[in-house]
């Protein structure tokens, strides 16, 4: 997902992920930019490569006029209604490691042989390795989540998130969108779980769009 940081006088990151994403992927990806705004010129160098969706122009009037934060929640909603199996979404201010897919999908392999079906998964931790990771993840409490960076949701959970995202969020606006994945883990004993190190890294130096309260990189990338 991502929007034009101009508007908030800021930089777009957008390319340097979208390079980093190239740069350490060797598998042929299929690639949705899912934009903030009608506004998408400052991806035109992508649009024959990948798809870009802007916001619909018939809702737009209406949601421009709310808040940033409701801004974004109602666009991870759209993101979330994307897709009819799992859903894999980045945020536009990252980098990869190298490899992150291989090393990604080894981890999901992981935990669903050991008969894990209903999890989340963040490619980004915040945190320091500490004996929580027993293995290349570890299971976190979903009071101390935050960072949407880099999200995996399998099917097995996704149209439930994707409806509590649509009460909490678009229609009541009761919390910044990574607190709701929290509220919806805890609420329906979700594990969530975070990569012992991280598959991608958060390169916005500073909040760029007024949302982050404290800016943060991952320590483990």
């Amino acid at each position: 997902m991502t929007v034009d940081r101009s508007m908030f006088g800021s930089k777009n990151y957008i390319y340097q992920t979208i390079d980093s994403l190239e740069k350490n992927s060797t598998e042929k990806l299929f690639i949705k930019l899912v934009v903030g705004s009608p506004e998408t010129e400052y991806l035109e160098k992508y649009k024959i490569k990948y798809t870009v969706i802007p916001f619909p122009t018939n809702k737009w009037n209406f949601i421009k006029l709310n808040s940033v934060r409701y801004r974004a929640i109602f666009n991870y909603y759209r993101c979330l209604g994307l897709y009819s199996s799992d859903a894999l979404i980045f945020e536009d201010d990252i980098n990869f490691t190298d490899n992150w897919l291989v090393k990604l999908n080894n981890i999901v392999k992981d935990i669903e042989n050991q008969g894990i079906r209903k999890y989340i998964l963040s490619l980004y931790s915040p945190y320091q390795e500490t004996s929580l990771f027993e293995k290349d993840y570890g299971f976190l409490g979903s009071f101390l989540f935050y960072g949407t960076q880099g999200m995996y949701y399998p099917s097995t959970i996704k149209k439930d998130l994707y409806e509590y995202i649509y009460q909490e969020g678009v229609l009541k606006n009761s919390a910044p969108y990574d607190e709701l994945v929290a509220q919806y883990a805890a609420k329906n004993k979700i594990p969530i779980i975070d990569c012992k190190k991280s598959l991608v890294q958060h390169i916005a130096p500073d909040d760029s769009t007024g949302l982050c309260i404290k800016p943060h990189t991952s320590p483990t990338f």
